[in-house]
């Protein structure tokens, strides 16, 4: 988890190896990063 502001974080992962994304059309040498995102607020609790 990786915090970018006041109640706002990164839960995201990176996969250095992963080469295809969406199939063979898309390939990436670098690998690939899943984003997902966790924002906390007062109606969560």
């Amino acid at each position: 988890m990786k915090k970018l502001k006041d109640n706002v974080y990164w839960v995201g992962v990176s996969d250095w190896e992963s080469r295809y994304f969406h199939g063979y059309e898309l390939s990436t040498h670098r690998g690939t990063s899943y984003n997902a995102y966790l924002i906390m607020d007062k109606k969560m609790f």
